[in-house]
């Protein structure tokens, strides 16, 4: 059975998203997370957490013992938002998100 496909609902991503907004990204992108809700890219962000699934059981990854794999979820998500929101500013808060520190359990 494909994890990526079948182990979460609709309505579990979409908490999903909100949370991994709300808790991880928004501190880091402050006034600019609204953008992140109000842009027209929900379904490529939707698509991008489905296919995060199979690289950590843990929505967040913040549990995931891998850090490359935690890794590879910020780079996904973050790849998203800066191709639709943030552009020339994009790579300067890419630069400063520390993802041990974002990732760190607890």
């Amino acid at each position: 059975m494909d994890m990526a496909t079948s182990q979460y609902t609709q309505s579990e991503v979409n908490l999903w998203f909100e949370s991994y907004q709300r808790k991880l990204l928004s501190p880091y992108v402050n006034q600019k997370s609204e953008l992140v809700y109000l842009c027209k890219c929900g379904q490529e962000m939707h698509n991008s957490f489905v296919r995060l699934k199979k690289f950590c059981k843990d929505p967040y990854g913040i549990n995931c013992r891998r850090e490359e794999k935690r890794k590879k979820i910020y780079e996904e998500v973050i790849e998203v938002i800066m191709k639709y929101n943030l552009q020339g500013s994009g790579f300067h808060i890419y630069k400063k998100i520390p993802f041990q520190h974002i990732a760190r359990k607890g």
